[in-house]
């Protein structure tokens, strides 16, 4: 036995990185934002209201995320203010516009939306995943 070298003792060999993916959530709530106000007014909604996160593993770090947002509908003339900075893992810079319905006795307004992150490793692999957010607006 004297004189042998052994080799990958205690040790695995590598296989290579595990796949790319990537989760998202958001980091308070459940992706609803109520905005009850006065009849008839305009009313924003502030950096921080909306609050995601992703989170990539696998591939080969380091990441960089890329999240973009569609409005699916809308009932009211609810829009993107500002898609704020949409190329770190935290994305709480979104704000968004809706309309509180004229009238105290009409029926609340929603819009929805989709925000999609897209994360890439350093070798150019993609992988994304999407989350749905709702504005509901109330007339007080």
């Amino acid at each position: 036995m004297f004189g042998r070298t052994v080799s990958g003792f205690g040790s695995r060999a590598k296989r290579g990185a595990a796949p790319l993916s990537i989760s998202v959530a958001y980091n308070a709530g459940e992706g609803v934002i109520e905005a009850a106000a006065p009849a008839g007014i305009t009313l924003d909604t502030n950096a921080g209201d909306v609050d995601a996160t992703g989170s990539a593993s696998g591939g080969t770090a380091p990441y960089s995320f890329a999240w973009t947002v569609t409005e699916d509908s809308d009932q009211g003339d609810c829009a993107v203010l500002a898609a704020g900075t949409q190329n770190a893992a935290q994305y709480n810079t979104l704000t968004l516009r809706t309309v509180i319905p004229a009238s105290p006795t009409d029926p609340p307004v929603e819009a929805s939306y989709t925000l999609r992150c897209t994360v890439t490793d350093s070798t150019s692999a993609t992988a994304s995943a999407t989350l749905n957010l709702t504005v509901v607006s109330i007339p007080l």
